[in-house]
């Protein structure tokens, strides 16, 4: 058995801006840095 509390959708993109960001949460988008890993 799985607990899994109901998560609160807050902070969301609209339609448009959320297809430019790869995500809709604006809780979720971090930005690409970029490197090599080294």
């Amino acid at each position: 058995m799985v607990y899994a509390p109901v998560q609160r959708f807050q902070g969301l993109y609209e339609p448009e801006e959320a297809l430019s960001r790869g995500t809709i949460f604006q809780e979720l988008e971090k930005p690409f840095l970029g490197g090599r890993g080294r």
